[in-house]
């Protein structure tokens, strides 16, 4: 279940400039595995909760998500509801992976996640 105190979570959105496999509106979360191979582009992405498929632009909207049960008690997930919290309803963002010089790819360090705001979206 996800933080009850915090409402606010993201949705995937159409990025002219990245990619989105998901479906468009579908609840994300941050990525659990990054390969590390350039141009891969999972080190900036994010996870759809129903999909598994990867999204590299996100809007921060408030209400009830829709997704697998599971999903909401995936330490992804709330880590990326907590990145969120200070960022106002109508934010629209980007991941970014904090890699280390000669780090192998793998599971991901959830605390490694970032976020970049966007000016504008179009």
């Amino acid at each position: 279940m996800a933080d009850a105190t915090n409402r606010k979570h993201l949705v995937a959105l159409h990025d002219p400039r990245g990619f989105n496999y998901t479906t468009k509106g579908e609840p994300l979360r941050f990525s659990e595995l990054v390969c590390h191979k350039p141009g891969c582009g999972c080190d900036r992405c994010f996870t759809g909760i129903a999909s598994s498929k990867g999204a590299t632009l996100g809007l921060i909207v408030d209400g009830e998500a829709s997704g697998t049960p599971s999903a909401w008690q995936h330490s992804y997930f709330l880590a990326l509801q907590h990145a969120i919290r200070d960022l106002p309803v109508g934010t629209v963002v980007r991941a970014r992976y904090g890699w280390r010089p000669g780090e192998p790819g793998g599971q991901s360090d959830v605390r490694r996640w970032s976020l970049a705001t966007e000016d504008s979206h179009g």
